[in-house]
């Protein structure tokens, strides 16, 4: 069977890809966290096509968070909504939300998971709060399997705690807590899957020539990468993308 073209007027099943995408009806300004990585790439296309395909009045808000010390994240989210724009025109999308957070360099494992994960909450908080926004849509995706992985393999150490199924499963609506204006929620579609489904996913909606090649999943800092010119390939994440995709950052295998 022909590959689907991203942006063709056919309809992709989501659901038979195996992506529970759930636009409510109350949820008008969607914020999409696109980091610059695969999962949130994808997650902005799916919904743009759910949008497109359906012709719903909803607007993307694009938000990103930069760490200080590596703000080369931005500069791959900003190509890659270039990109998600031209081809579905007929999406509206508000400006692009970009906010700083400062990590000391010595810090590292959980305690740097908390500090970002505390800047990027600060910032979506005030965002409900001001009604620009009514729901986040985060590309979350489960760790990837472990047990038949070699004792020594990277991808069994160091794994982040809020990624870890549970029953097998993450929580697709996570609740976000409770504000003057309401609930603030959490959408997470790929809560049952992990990065092979969304490698499988970039190579069915032929993603792998345009999107991919800008995506960045290195968290190296810059002595590792030749000040971002390249993947460290020893970070958690080089690890979790070479396992999915077979490849590193800008394919570089």
């Amino acid at each position: 069977m022909a590959r689907k073209k991203l942006g063709q007027k056919e309809k992709v099943n989501i659901m038979v890809c195996g992506i529970e995408l759930e636009i409510k009806d109350e949820h008008n300004n969607i914020a999409i966290n696109l980091s610059g990585g695969t999962d949130s790439a994808l997650i902005t296309i799916l919904t743009c096509m759910d949008i497109t395909e359906r012709k719903l009045n909803k607007r993307i808000v694009p938000i990103t968070g930069c760490e200080v010390n590596r703000p080369y994240n931005v500069d791959a989210a900003e190509k890659i909504l270039g990109l998600i724009k031209k081809r579905f025109p007929n999406v509206e999308f508000a400006d692009h939300y970009i906010h700083q957070y400062d990590v000391p360099k010595d810090i590292h494992g959980e305690p740097r998971t908390r500090i970002k994960a505390n800047a990027h909450r600060n910032h979506e908080v005030k965002l409900f709060t001001n009604e620009e926004i009514d729901v986040i849509y985060a590309g979350i995706s489960q760790n990837p399997p472990w047990k038949n992985l070699p004792e020594s393999h990277p991808l069994r150490r160091k794994r982040e705690k809020n990624r870890e199924a549970n029953n097998g499963y993450l929580e697709k609506w996570l609740h976000g807590g409770m504000f003057d204006r309401g609930i603030l929620w959490y959408h997470r579609p790929l809560y049952n899957q992990n990065k092979s489904k969304v490698a499988e996913l970039y190579h069915e909606l032929s993603l792998m020539e345009d999107i991919f090649p800008l995506t960045e999943s290195c968290i190296g800092q810059a002595e590792a990468t030749k000040f971002f010119t390249e993947p460290c390939k020893k970070c958690w994440w080089c690890h979790e993308k070479k396992w999915a995709f077979g490849m590193y950052d800008g394919g570089v295998t």
